[in-house]
């Protein structure tokens, strides 16, 4: 264990270095908009990115956060980066290793793609936070963009309907649907979902006027959007098969590989706390 006066020395050592922008990147990505500690979760999945061995990392955290806060600042988390980047180099962690860069940047950890790291640090703190959104506007837009558009010309041999495009954005696909694709869909994905808003899908009428069918269209459009700009249903695999599979027989498929699917309280994870009355606690 490093002794208590090292772990003092290399703490007033870091502030003889300079700053690299670095560490200010990774404390801007890290850190929640409007808080000012990092949560350990957060750290730990960080600091594993480095591939140091876990009796290292653990050293590192005992340095950085001796009191066992469970937390870092901004200064101790740059502690931490520093730290992590001696030890990559096969320094020890000592007071003398951080000596060397009074008055020079201080060194840079390898840490992988930061955008990764971004999307990592996202997906703990809404793992860390069940109860809450986690998603801004713009966020949940980004999740997917759908189009539907109306194959001119209606098809069947006896009892015509109208087909449409269905294009994803996210999946980058382009496939065909028609109004029944969507009624068996939609059955699947309430019995999936019977404690979430669910939309409605719109009216289904015989021998509809092209007026119609455009508002009927307009409506599908909205109705998938919703659906794959909720962040639970975006990730569902039933959700994915049906704006992305290409092959014949739709309804068949679906009803194939889906069928007798629980619902979401019996496959999610939060669900035991749910029953319990722990989540938010």
């Amino acid at each position: 264990n490093t002794p208590a006066c090292a772990v003092k020395a290399i703490m007033a050592g870091l502030r003889g270095g300079s700053i690299p922008s670095y560490y200010r990147e990774i404390y801007e990505i890290v850190c929640a908009e409007g808080e000012t500690k990092v949560p350990k979760s957060i750290c730990v999945r960080l600091l594993l990115q480095s591939k140091l061995p876990r009796d290292v990392l653990s050293e590192i955290w005992q340095i950085v956060d001796p009191k066992g806060q469970g937390h870092l600042n901004r200064d101790s988390l740059y502690k931490a980066l520093a730290l992590t980047a001696l030890a990559q180099q096969s320094k020890p962690l000592t007071d003398k290793a951080l000596d060397q860069y009074g008055g020079s940047e201080l060194p840079k950890p390898m840490l992988g793609d930061l955008s990764d790291l971004r999307k990592l640090t996202i997906r703990v703190r809404r793992a860390s936070h069940p109860t809450q959104l986690g998603f801004t506007y713009d966020q949940l837009l980004a999740l997917d963009t759908l189009y539907l558009r109306i194959i001119p010309g209606k098809k069947g041999l006896i009892l015509k309907h109208v087909e449409f495009i269905l294009e994803s954005h996210t999946h980058g696909t382009s496939i065909q649907r028609r109004y029944s694709d969507f009624e068996v869909f939609h059955e699947f994905l309430f019995a999936r979902y019977p404690y979430r808003l669910v939309p409605r899908l719109p009216p289904k009428k015989v021998n509809p006027s092209s007026s119609f069918v455009e508002i009927r269209r307009r409506a599908l459009q909205r109705y998938i959007n919703i659906v794959c700009r909720n962040p639970v249903m975006a990730e569902d695999n039933m959700v994915k098969f049906f704006v992305t599979f290409s092959g014949k027989d739709f309804q068949h498929q679906i009803r194939a590989q889906f069928k007798g699917l629980p619902d979401e309280y019996v496959t999610n994870p939060l669900a035991p706390k749910a029953r319990v009355g722990h989540i938010g606690n």
